[in-house]
């Protein structure tokens, strides 16, 4: 990393005395010392750990001030972690603490030398030690300024990033701080300008507002102070327990925000658990994900929101079920459909109302006693049945043989045949209700949802064996 993206801070007096061109180290008893760290034993990679077979994770080489000063690196002792269930691994170039247990060396924790909260090395000390360069160490601890850090590595691969921030404290506080901007807070609802209560709070973050150190309370120096920012950090898990918190919902901007909700929370104050996150996941590997509310529960979604099962799916309500949509409400059963009413069924539609089926049933499921009429057949029926009568010669048998209609049954009937004119118009033809005299059938597009089966693969993953599992379009636009 260049020099000029690590900000560097003057090394405290009396870490490492020097009095001429002799070097000597703070007077401590022979169980107790601080030391330089030279090496870590982070993972399998490290060549020392196929030694001991991995029990040695975790373990430091490290150079004692004074002690170690004339020891080529190969021949410095090792080290373990004092505190083995809760490990925080010194990075190279930073001093620890050494304790002196039966004859072995164990280090608790690093001494933050120089109050970073990424790194606090002296760099190239090692360097200098080794090589005995009296005179360079003796200036630069002099100057009080450290050596020239370009090349110095911090291990394999870890490298500072300059933008972290230190995470302000108040008073009471207990604060855990992670080097890459990940923090957990055991605090009070005093960070809340608008409260004076002491309410205790826990706040989990990790990753740190996009370009918080440009903000005027950091911008100056590298330890400007930041808060915790629910709404900007990566991801946060808010616990209070009366306090008021800033949270904006990432949909306040969407026409159906809090549309549908009865109560909305004109803030998030009281007892709250807020988690916020660019995603969030609840996955449930063997049983439920429940979801329990006092009042409401309530989804909102800049885009969709979908439910897919592959077993069912249940709603019911103690009084109603409102679904309200300003384009269609689409309802597709691959098999029965079913709407029972214990009183009134009401369709109000404001242009047309289609059924489409094989068989159309009023007044029953499956009673065909009774068919319903086809106007326009009917009219038809009715014309021929009339011109049959209408046309010569003879349509009346009388005990003197043959005779036409009577005159005024003639006139009658071709009345009633120009009433039918032409079928279209007939009287008893309603002219906003029709039927379908060939009755085909709908064309429907199932669903065709495979059964699809789950079975563990590498790693404890779980997969789908049909990768078509879920049939999905995202961009259908239905316009009827």
């Amino acid at each position: 990393m260049p020099s000029d993206q690590v900000v560097y801070r003057p090394k405290p007096s009396g870490v490492l005395a020097v009095s001429g061109a002799t070097e000597s180290a703070t007077s401590v008893s022979d169980a107790f010392y601080h030391a330089l760290v030279v090496d870590v034993i982070v993972d399998h990679n490290h060549p020392e750990y196929a030694k001991k077979d991995g029990f040695n994770v975790g373990d430091i080489k490290f150079r004692g001030f004074s002690r170690d000063n004339t020891l080529e690196f190969e021949q410095l002792d090792w080290a373990s972690p004092m505190d083995f269930e809760i490990k925080q691994m010194p990075l190279v170039g930073e001093t620890v603490l050494l304790y002196k247990v039966l004859s072995k060396f164990y280090y608790y924790r690093k001494v933050p030398i120089t109050h970073r909260i990424q790194e606090s090395g002296m760099l190239k000390v090692d360097e200098l030690l080794d090589q005995r360069r009296v005179n360079s160490l003796s200036s630069a601890a002099a100057g009080g300024e450290e050596v020239d850090a370009t090349p110095h590595k911090f291990g394999s691969y870890w490298l500072p990033d300059i933008r972290v921030r230190p995470i302000k404290h108040f008073e009471g506080d207990t604060v855990i701080e992670g080097r890459m901007g990940h923090t957990m807070r055991f605090g009070s609802s005093q960070m809340d300008p608008a409260t004076d209560s002491m309410a205790p709070n826990i706040i989990l973050r990790t990753g740190q507002a996009k370009d918080i150190q440009d903000k005027e309370a950091t911008k100056p120096k590298y330890f400007g102070l930041i808060l915790e920012d629910v709404n900007e950090d990566a991801s946060t898990i808010w616990m209070t327990s009366n306090q008021n918190i800033p949270f904006i919902p990432a949909t306040i901007d969407t026409k159906s925000f809090y549309r549908s909700i009865q109560n909305p929370p004109g803030k998030f104050d009281n007892a709250t658990v807020l988690g916020n996150s660019d995603r969030v996941i609840l996955n449930a590997k063997k049983t439920h994900v429940m979801l329990f509310a006092n009042e409401e529960i309530y989804l909102n979604s800049f885009g969709r929101i979908s439910l897919d099962t592959d077993d069912l799916i249940f709603m019911t309500a103690h009084k109603d079920i409102s679904q309200r949509a300003s384009r269609n409400i689409d309802h597709v059963a691959d098999k029965n459909y079913v709407i029972n009413a214990g009183k009134h069924m009401l369709v109000s539609v404001m242009d047309s109302v289609s059924i489409v089926s094989k068989k159309i049933y009023v007044g029953s499921e499956k009673d065909e006693t009774e068919p319903i009429v086809c106007g326009q057949l009917l009219a038809k029926w009715l014309n021929d049945f009339l011109k049959a009568h209408l046309d010569p010669p003879f349509h009346v048998i009388t005990p003197m043989g043959p005779a036409p209609l009577h005159p005024q049954v003639r006139k009658g009937l071709i009345a009633v045949q120009k009433r039918l004119n032409g079928m279209i118009d007939a009287e008893f033809n309603s002219r906003d209700n029709w039927t379908m005299f060939k009755n085909e059938g709908p064309v429907i597009e199932l669903n065709g949802f495979s059964e699809g089966k789950q079975f563990e693969s590498e790693n404890n993953k779980w997969v789908l064996s049909d990768k078509s599992y879920y049939k999905i379009e995202p961009n259908v636009n239905i316009d009827y």
